[in-house]
């Protein structure tokens, strides 16, 4: 009986845990899959690793090459749950031009989050992650006010490595 009630206690207490997120691991851009009207937001290479770095923070770093072949470099750190992300380290010229940006993750569910830019608390692009069912593939629907203030949308797929 003491055995039964350690195993079923065991079980239990596993099921407490948080099951981890379909997004960690590394991704890579399918660029033949990829699209956007807008020049600003194409890339000729992008891989995206994301880590569990604690158990309530994750690292995303980003590593590509600008439409211009220029090389870019971006870290993260998101928190597991959303929450307001850091901004840790950039370099290339292609980096992100959100660098003044304030940056908020958004947790919905295991494989969805919602990553929301901020400049003078003016959202001005909106990112949302959605990882298949079969975990092989990202979706990333990027909204962005392109640099004549026109709404543009873009759609990535990424492969994971």
């Amino acid at each position: 009986m003491r055995k039964a009630l350690l195993i079923f206690t065991i079980f239990g207490l596993a099921g407490l845990l948080p099951a981890a997120d379909p997004i960690i691991g590394t991704w890579k851009l399918n660029v033949a899959k990829s699209g956007s009207p807008s020049q600003q937001m194409i890339l000729k290479e992008l891989i995206e690793i994301y880590k569990e770095i604690e158990p309530d923070k994750m690292e995303l770093t980003r590593r590509g090459i600008g439409a211009d072949g220029s090389p870019f470099f971006e870290k993260y750190i998101y928190p597991r749950q959303g929450g307001i992300v850091d901004r840790i380290e950039v370099g290339g010229e292609n980096a992100s031009s959100n660098r003044d940006a304030g940056i908020i993750g958004i947790y919905v569910a295991p494989g969805e989050w919602y990553t929301v830019f901020l400049k003078s608390g003016t959202q001005y692009m909106l990112i949302h992650k959605n990882i298949s069912k079969d975990g092989k593939t990202m979706r990333q629907t990027v909204r962005i006010t392109d640099e004549k203030g026109k709404a543009v949308e873009g759609l990535s797929f990424f492969d994971k490595q």
